[in-house]
């Protein structure tokens, strides 16, 4: 399997680049061939699903292609030699993260105006704790749903208590009180995109799209199991989370739904999300 895995994003990258080669070589020693006659800026992106296939081909093509700069995207580090690894945290939520949110509202024909829309942007970026595709999945909302309900759906979800300080290796801890929640990285991105894909699931339920709604609890479910289910029981978030789900199983059944459900519980997490934020996505993974 992670041979068969490293032939195709060897044949992957051939593809991106154009190429045809029509000879018997493996698809890696052509692309080295190529990339080896010229300067290339190689990107790669979400690498974390496939490291040690990306590691193998990025240091391949670095000893035979003098000429090549390459940059990546991944939730952890590939470890080959001369990496240099820039952590990118959030969107600060007072100013990049209302840029963006405003940007994508006026995309979808929304657009965030006066002083008072301003001030419920903020809010809502805050909430969301300015993670770029929780932005995006709230603002694909703003077609059917205002502002200041998409705000008020978001804090609701959003009503925790503080977290403690983050201890290095540990992503929670557990004491008389219960399950407390400490950021991290990758729990930050993901509480804010289980919250969207929640919100998008809620609003697709309503609107009579129950395998949209199925397909996004479920991936949503995914992001949870990072943060912690516990998150998930809050008293505001769990009436509508109820409703939607009923709405969507009712119209299905209770078999369909759950294959949906589990379809995309199970599904790459990135191939949910880019589902999730495509304009009038097929009801289908």
């Amino acid at each position: 399997m992670a041979a068969a895995r490293e032939e195709l994003l060897a044949a992957t990258v051939a593809d991106a680049l154009g190429l045809s080669d029509h000879t018997s070589r493996m698809p890696l020693d052509a692309v080295c061939a190529w990339v080896a006659e010229r300067p290339v800026l190689l990107v790669l992106d979400s690498c974390e699903h496939l490291v040690p296939q990306c590691r193998h081909l990025i240091e391949r093509m670095l000893a035979a292609c003098p000429g090549l700069r390459v940059l990546t995207t991944s939730r952890e580090a590939l470890g080959v030699a001369g990496e240099t690894v820039l952590t990118v945290p959030p969107l600060e939520t007072a100013t990049d993260a209302v840029t963006l949110f405003a940007q994508r509202a006026e995309a979808v024909g929304a657009p965030v105006r006066d002083d008072a829309q301003q001030r419920l942007a903020a809010r809502l970026c805050a909430r969301l704790e300015g993670v770029p595709l929780a932005l995006e999945l709230a603002a694909a909302q703003l077609r059917h749903h205002g502002l200041a309900e998409t705000t008020a759906r978001a804090r609701s979800g959003l009503d925790l208590p503080h977290a403690p300080p983050h201890r290095p290796g540990r992503t929670r801890r557990r004491d008389t009180r219960g399950t407390c929640w400490t950021p991290s990285a990758a729990s930050a991105t993901a509480f804010g995109l289980a919250l969207g894909l929640e919100l998008l699931a809620a609003s697709w339920a309503e609107r009579g799209a129950p395998r949209h709604a199925a397909l996004a609890y479920g991936a949503g479910a995914q992001h949870w199991e990072i943060v912690g289910h516990h998150q998930r029981g809050t008293p505001e978030v769990a009436p509508l989370r109820k409703r939607g789900q009923a709405a969507a199983r009712s119209r299905l059944g209770t078999t369909e739904y759950a294959a949906l459900f589990e379809r995309a519980l199970r599904a790459d997490r990135d191939h949910v999300v880019a589902w999730a934020t495509t304009p009038d996505p097929a009801p289908h993974l």
